[in-house]
């Protein structure tokens, strides 16, 4: 839940900044009340969005709070006409994707030209408390260079009782992914959410290699 508001805290910044001219927004993987917070401050500001989701229960959620229209739909077929929408929030969701260029490809489409999408997605090179094995360490600093020097990554997650596909992304993975899928990055930040390691992500994320230790990245992209 921290996250989740420190994320929502981060939208609202952002959507202040870029003041982005909005006639249509889509919500992909809405969450329902999960995701409660993420999706707030696109209402607060006015914005007419339509959640999508796999999940019949989340869209009914979202639909219940937020008064809104919804569609279940897979995010890698969505059911919606090129150049629609003006803003999509994809936020914790391609890490979830079994062909994630897909669905970033998707998003893409619907797009209006000139329309953005705000992204989260995990870190594979994220700072931890393994780190403070110095070969770990070590390791986790020559990958942010070098891809093939990571560790395999873990492809199931787990969440209470479920268990669901769960990958992670390096920058240059993430990057090459969403310029590859028609997207020109307006802005790429480095998040430390989680506040146990409060004082050292402080410290990381003033220094410009070891800022991209994070946990996450947010991303805006817009189409091109």
């Amino acid at each position: 839940m921290g996250d989740s508001l420190y994320k929502s805290k981060k939208i609202e910044s952002i959507l202040d900044k870029y003041n982005f001219k909005v006639k249509s927004a889509l919500n992909v993987g809405c969450g329902g009340a999960l995701h409660k917070s993420v999706s707030e401050p696109y209402f607060n500001k006015g914005y007419n969005m339509i959640g999508v989701d796999i999940s019949e229960e989340y869209l009914k959620q979202f639909s219940q709070i937020f008064n809104t229209d919804v569609v279940q739909a897979n995010v890698m077929a969505l059911p919606f006409r090129s150049n629609n929408f003006d803003i999509i929030n994809f936020t914790d969701l391609v890490e979830h994707l079994h062909h994630p260029l897909l669905g970033l490809s998707e998003a893409q489409r619907v797009l209006k030209t000139g329309g953005v999408i705000i992204l989260t997605t995990n870190n594979h090179c994220a700072f931890s408390l393994r780190c403070i094995n110095p070969l770990v360490f070590v390791e986790k600093i020559t990958s942010l260079y070098y891809d093939n020097i990571l560790p395999h990554r873990t492809i199931i997650g787990r969440w209470m009782d479920f268990n669901f596909y769960h990958t992670e992304f390096s920058k240059n993975e993430i990057t090459k992914l969403i310029k590859a899928a028609g997207f020109e990055i307006l802005s790429f930040e480095t998040q430390f959410p989680r506040s146990n390691m409060g004082k050292i992500t402080k410290l990381f994320k003033k220094l410009p290699a070891l800022k991209f230790m994070c946990s996450e990245f947010m991303i805006i992209g817009k189409k091109k």
